[in-house]
């Protein structure tokens, strides 16, 4: 990922209790040449995020407010968001909360357990509690700690092999949120695939409102948890947003 092109407000391992990533909350940079089942095409490095033995932790990395004049944050219901990236994860065989993935409407402050999406809307790979073990690809709804609908994606997602996707939020006047989540060429580009959508009306619990004030981020995150030997990582490149007009 060209990580330098974004300029990311990192909320990270800090936030909670026995949180810690190695090379700092923002991950290390990783040689895709090093991988196996590498992708091509897109730049030298992805970022990966690992795990120190014993400690879970999770990070969130919002675009910050200072790019593009305010953009990509306290998003109003005038604009459609747009956010892509090509995820990784090692294969989980139990639901050990491991996840990478990529958010809109995004507030980390709202949901402070790190085994936890963010508070908003989010496309991941991985494993939580919904997910129930190995490898899958979650839209994820969450208001609070307590307030969430997952749906699973269909399909088969591999172990340690690259998955493109693409979430699209859409305001449909004030009263409801369209969430289209597509698949594509695990080397990106713009051939894609729907492989579902999910209306969320106003009145649902899990709903997030619009041009909220210090909230509305998009960006991506990552959670991986303890207990495995080796240590398992997860990677993500070719992150993309865009804000447009309805």
């Amino acid at each position: 990922m060209a990580y330098g092109d974004w300029k990311f407000t990192l909320r990270g391992s800090g936030d909670f209790a026995n949180g810690t990533l190695p090379n700092g909350e923002d991950g290390a940079p990783r040689l895709n040449s090093s991988l196996s089942d590498p992708l091509t095409g897109s730049g030298d490095f992805c970022r990966e995020f690992a795990m120190v033995s014993n400690n879970a932790a999770r990070v969130v990395a919002e675009i910050s407010s200072s790019v593009s004049g305010g953009l990509f944050t306290e998003v109003p219901s005038t604009k459609a968001i747009s956010v892509r990236a090509s995820l990784r994860s090692s294969n989980t065989t139990t639901a050990f909360n491991m996840f990478v993935g990529v958010g809109a409407k995004l507030d980390e402050d709202g949901v402070t357990n790190q085994n936890y999406t963010p508070r908003g809307y989010s496309v991941y790979l991985g494993d939580d509690s919904s997910a129930s073990g190995n490898n899958k690809l979650v839209l994820s709804m969450r208001d609070t700690t307590s307030v969430q609908k997952s749906v699973l994606m269909s399909g088969t997602y591999g172990s340690d092999t690259w998955h493109h996707v693409r979430m699209d939020v859409t305001p449909i006047g004030t009263i409801q949120d369209r969430i289209e989540v597509y698949t594509g060429s695990a080397e990106g580009g713009n051939s894609w695939e729907l492989v579902h959508t999910e209306i969320v009306l106003n009145t649902d619990p899990h709903f997030i409102p619009w041009g909220e004030s210090g909230e509305g981020e998009i960006g991506y995150f990552a959670a991986a948890p303890d207990a495995f030997t080796p240590l398992k990582k997860l990677h993500i490149d070719n992150f993309e947003a865009y804000v447009v007009d309805v």
